[in-house]
């Protein structure tokens, strides 16, 4: 039990803005046996996320290797609804993942995205 160790925290500070979410750790279950951790080349025309042989969604962390952004979202019907933007040269995640079935997208030109997956 507890084979997933989760640390996140945020700190904003600009001119009288500040914000600060204080660094908070969690663990996880992992029910499954997989972890995947790949690197993804992603077009501009979207695409699935590489999955593997996982059987079920768990956390999930983007690191775009491009300078340009991606987005992960969803595919309905054909159209993609970009749900989270990952900069050039930035991360997302960890996140828990609702579903295997994301799609990935590259704005302007191809761009690498590394991406490690859990199962639930």
């Amino acid at each position: 039990m507890n084979e997933i160790t989760i640390t996140t925290g945020l700190q904003v500070s600009k001119g009288s803005l500040t914000r600060l979410i204080p660094t908070r750790t969690f663990q996880a279950d992992l029910a499954g046996t997989r972890v995947i951790s790949n690197v993804q080349n992603v077009g501009t025309t979207h695409e699935a996320l590489v999955v593997g042989d996982l059987a079920s969604a768990g956390y999930c962390t983007i690191t775009n290797l491009g300078t340009n952004y991606a987005e992960l979202g969803v595919d309905v019907s054909g159209t993609f609804y970009g749900v989270v933007r990952i900069d050039g040269a930035k991360s997302v995640g960890p996140f828990k993942l609702s579903s295997l079935t994301r799609h990935v997208r590259a704005n302007t030109a191809a761009v690498d995205l590394d991406i490690t997956i859990t199962e639930e």
